[in-house]
Parts: C-alpha cells; structure tokens; sequence
C-alpha cells in the first residue's frame, strides 16, 4: 500500500509528507491509543510529557479507517531514512477526505490544544497498567480468600 491522494478516503498530501513518505507498508493492525493536548505544545514538549512511541504508516491507515472525523491528530512516523516526524491528519468534511500533513519534530510550532496524539504506548499509560494490574491482583487475592474461607 501507498498513500497517495484520491485512495483511501486521502484527499490532499503535504508536500513534505509526499517526500518523506511516499514508499509501499502493509496496513498494520494495533491498538493506538489517544492523548489529548489540554494546551499548546510544540513536539519537544509532547514528547517529553507523554513519550508516545513512533508508529508505522499502516498502522496511521488502520487507525484512520475508524477515527472520528471531528478530531484531529499526531501521529510520530519515522520516514524511509529513519527520521522522526509529526504527521498532523484531520478531516476535510467540504471534500469528504482526510487531509495529511508532515512536520519536522525540530520545528517550534506548537500544536493547538485539544489535538489528539495518538500512539500504541505512552509512558504514563504504562504507569496507569502497572496500577490497574496491582489493582487486579489485590482483587483476585480478596477473592481468593472468601473462597477458601466458604470451602468453594
């Protein structure tokens, strides 16, 4: 696969996207997850909070076939050279397509609050897991000792 305008519901490519990113991938199915930006930041700031992990182009694709067309997001790509990347997608209902831009994460800009970062792991998630498990794990003992003290 290749992304490339008038395919896949992609109605427009920046040019830097078309530069760096126009080679064959596999669509890729994971589960990514979103974070929402609560204020402006420009990548270096993103990536210092959240530390979302890189994500392939076919994984982008896979997540966009489902994604709500309200939002707008971050996707971290590496590039045929193994160069990072901020890919910027949002919806363009007046053209019905989902619009696709590449930016260096050197730049300064500062992304808009309330853009979603999407990732298949962020740092604080793996603190969240790590709670939920210890939560999980607390439950099961509980569980485990009424069903010995009942002889079950």
């Amino acid at each position: 696969m290749k992304i490339t305008e008038g395919k896949n519901k992609i109605v427009w490519l920046g040019s830097d996207f078309k530069k760096h990113f126009s080679y064959e991938f596999n669509e890729k199915k994971t589960k990514l997850l979103t974070k929402t930006l609560g204020e402006h930041m420009n990548d270096t700031e993103i990536m210092k909070k959240f530390h979302p992990e890189p994500i392939e182009l076919g994984e982008m694709m896979n997540f966009l076939k489902t994604a709500d067309h309200n939002g707008w997001y971050i996707f971290y790509v590496n590039d045929k050279d193994n160069v990072l990347w901020a890919v910027r997608v949002h919806w363009d209902s007046d053209d019905d397509g989902w619009r696709v831009l590449a930016l260096s994460v050197e730049s300064p800009h500062k992304w808009d609050a309330g853009l979603q970062v999407v990732s298949c792991r962020f740092s604080d998630s793996l603190k969240s897991d790590t709670l939920t498990l210890k939560s999980l794990e607390s439950r099961i003992e509980k569980l485990e000792a009424v069903i010995k003290s009942h002889n079950l």
